[in-house]
């Protein structure tokens, strides 16, 4: 397999992001139908008639790459990162798909892993087609991770980036514009493992990937670590009432347990938690202007 490194050069707020590509996919260079073994890329589970290049109808997207999620077993899909190519500086690890939301109530999962056989995650974002939500999660983190986007249509192409930082162990995640993190975990990992995956979680579902771009670069954009707002929310944890303190205005709010099921909503910058259970819930803010944003609530 050809090393893909080709020199990026962005001009961006006055700074230069130098990167270089790592893997590199708009799948328009493979034949229509079942997706085998090539160009490095790996299945695992399932059959071959599950993975598949597609011209979605009514889509201008071009060919994309599909899982039909026909029977109950998990398949994957993954090729190798050749991190230790990079040039020196180049610590940041940067992932650009679209994801197709599809139809159906199974997850799919992009996922990026680190110190070989062992499979260190360095990260997930996974997007549960059952409750129309993204989720984050690695190694380190709560298992049930944390829900960064909510609210998601069928049948529509987003924009998805995430980014991991080898040198602080700091990622973030970019959904449609809106930026959520920094997330935590170990620095200093190598990630050698890329893999789409999709499994049937509580049903069948049919989903699409395109545009990948795996990238190792020196230093985030400015939108990306400055896309956080200075939204709090107090009390937290709370009893029964919680107050959202922000400059922006708010559209809607959404509150979500760890399956992901929306428990409650509003159009107001407070909400009444008085008839949940105790434990850890996750909000999702969605603003005037479009974007979101997710933080985690306690309810005592």
């Amino acid at each position: 397999m050809k090393k893909i490194s080709i020199l990026l050069t962005l001009i961006l707020a006055g700074s230069i992001i130098f990167g270089q590509a790592l893997i590199s996919e708009n799948f328009e260079n493979y034949p229509l139908g079942k997706f085998e073994k090539q160009r490095g890329w790996e299945r695992e589970g399932g059959n071959p008639d599950q993975i598949k290049i597609v011209n979605l109808p009514n889509q201008t997207n071009g060919k994309s790459l599909q899982f039909d999620r026909s029977t109950l077993d998990e398949i994957g899909l993954h090729k190798a990162l050749p991190w230790s190519s990079r040039s020196p500086g180049n610590n940041i690890l940067k992932v650009d798909f679209k994801i197709f939301s599809g139809r159906g109530f199974g997850k799919s999962a992009i996922q990026v892993f680190a110190d070989g056989i062992t499979r260190y995650k360095v990260g997930e974002l996974v997007y549960f087609a059952s409750s129309g939500s993204f989720l984050f999660r690695s190694q380190n983190m709560d298992p049930n991770g944390t829900i960064t986007f909510s609210n998601v249509e069928e049948n529509r192409w987003y924009d998805c980036t995430m980014t991991y930082n080898s040198n602080n162990g700091q990622s973030y995640i970019v959904i449609e514009g809106a930026t959520f993190g920094p997330f935590s975990d170990a620095a200093g990992k190598s990630p050698d493992r890329f893999q789409f995956t999709s499994d049937p979680f509580d049903g069948l579902h049919t989903l699409n990937f395109d545009d990948l771009k795996v990238s190792a670069i020196n230093q985030l954009s400015a939108s990306t670590e400055n896309g956080i707002s200075q939204t709090t929310v107090f009390p937290n944890p709370a009893n029964d009432l919680f107050t959202i303190k922000t400059d922006k205005g708010i559209s809607q709010v959404f509150l979500f347990d760890h399956d992901g099921r929306m428990v409650a909503s509003s159009n107001s910058k407070a909400m009444n938690l008085s008839g949940l259970n105790s434990g850890i819930y996750i909000l999702n803010i969605k603003y005037t202007d479009g974007k979101h944003e997710s933080m985690r609530i306690i309810k005592k």
